[in-house]
């Protein structure tokens, strides 16, 4: 699934191992498991939005802003961007159904904090 002729790119919505489903919240022991959400990105898209592996961004969506760090990936789809449905990302912004995203509209903003 690539990006619709009127945006730059899709951005869907997506289940992770650890840290996205309800219960997750509620236990110690997974929330010790779960990996730092990131939002997933094509390597010819990232080079395009002169991102790297690390970098934060801000995607600027109807129903408000997302921050969040980037993970540079070969194997996924061009033109779409992958943001887990994770308990410290407000995924609820960008809602469960495919989003068109314009290039502009995706902002580097700094590096992931080590």
């Amino acid at each position: 699934a690539s990006a619709s002729p009127d945006f730059d790119y899709t951005l869907m919505t997506a289940e992770a191992t650890f840290g996205t489903e309800e219960l997750s919240r509620h236990s110690t022991c997974l929330q010790q498991r779960e990996e730092a959400p990131a939002l997933f990105v094509h390597e010819t898209d990232a080079a395009l939005l002169d991102l790297t592996d690390g970098d934060r961004v801000e995607m600027v969506l109807e129903k408000g802003k997302i921050e969040i760090a980037v993970r540079v990936k070969r194997n996924m789809a061009k033109g779409v961007l992958v943001l887990p449905r994770h308990r410290q990302v407000p995924w609820q912004r960008a809602g469960r159904r495919p989003v068109g995203l314009l290039r502009e509209r995706i902002r580097k903003i700094g590096m992931e904090a080590s």
